[in-house]
């Protein structure tokens, strides 16, 4: 992975170590994925669930990430939803 890689403004870039300051619990931050990392680990980095990370970015249903791929993170498990006058529609 290059050294110049996008590192996240908010939340950890990537061990629990990184975590100074949590998101507020409305912020939806963004990850770089390293070397080394899982589903797992960065659904607990951020105490959400891996079927949130997966739904968030439309990972489907055999999830696979790489090094400097940079993944949506909602603030709490769950999904996103968008709300527009009259309707009602699913961001994934």
């Amino acid at each position: 992975m290059a050294d110049d890689a996008l590192m996240p403004s908010i939340g950890p870039s990537g061990t629990i170590a990184d975590i100074d300051d949590q998101p507020s619990s409305t912020a939806i931050s963004t990850y770089v994925v390293r070397p080394g990392d899982t589903l797992s680990l960065i659904a607990g980095l951020f105490d959400v669930s891996v079927n949130t990370i997966v739904w968030a970015n439309d990972l489907g249903t055999h999830p696979v990430i790489q090094p400097g791929e940079t993944l949506i993170i909602l603030p709490v498990s769950g999904l996103n939803y968008t709300v527009k006058k009259g309707i009602l529609s699913l961001r994934s």
